[in-house]
């Protein structure tokens, strides 16, 4: 839980890049969400970060997908967490991308998988994410050289695909 809520409030803390027309991080439902995840209301946050979420704010999506993977606000549902980090880890939030590696490695809402956490902490390292290089380097200490080997080339291969659209 305490790796949950570390991973949640980095998340909340450092704005990436990506936009729509404005950043969701400069909007008021950012903001207010902000102030109520602060004070503990997560339901509150919850309500006003999914409507930017369904809106398509990609930040606002891992934020979701966050809080879905800790149970803050929203009841804990591994698979919603998941299908929230994957739409914005493939729009390039760090953070979910970290996330997805999360539920791997910890085999929470699927299968225990060393290879596709090493690959989702090697995309987010790779986009700068300090926590998934640190994430990186413990659990390729627990692979196989060929495994880490298959999980580059599938990172590889994510980023890519990713760079070509």
């Amino acid at each position: 839980m305490v790796r949950i809520l570390l991973f949640l409030a980095f998340f909340i803390s450092c704005p990436s890049s990506f936009a729509l027309a404005e950043s969701f991080f400069t909007s008021d439902a950012y903001f207010k969400g902000k102030l109520s995840f602060d004070a503990g209301d997560y339901k509150a946050a919850v309500k006003l970060w999914m409507k930017s979420a369904e809106k398509g704010y990609p930040e606002a999506q891992g934020l979701i997908g966050g809080m879905y993977h800790a149970g803050l606000g929203i009841e804990k549902d591994y698979a919603k967490a998941m299908e929230w980090y994957l739409k914005a880890a493939k729009k390039g939030v760090a953070q979910a991308q970290l996330g997805i590696g999360n539920l791997h490695g910890d085999g929470l809402g699927v299968e225990k998988d060393y290879i596709k956490a090493c690959m989702w902490f090697a995309i987010s390292a790779e986009a700068g994410n300090e926590r998934a290089e640190y994430n990186l380097k413990k659990i390729t200490a627990r692979m196989t050289e060929a495994n880490v080997a298959q999980a580059e080339r599938m990172a590889l291969e994510w980023i890519k695909t990713r760079a070509k659209r």
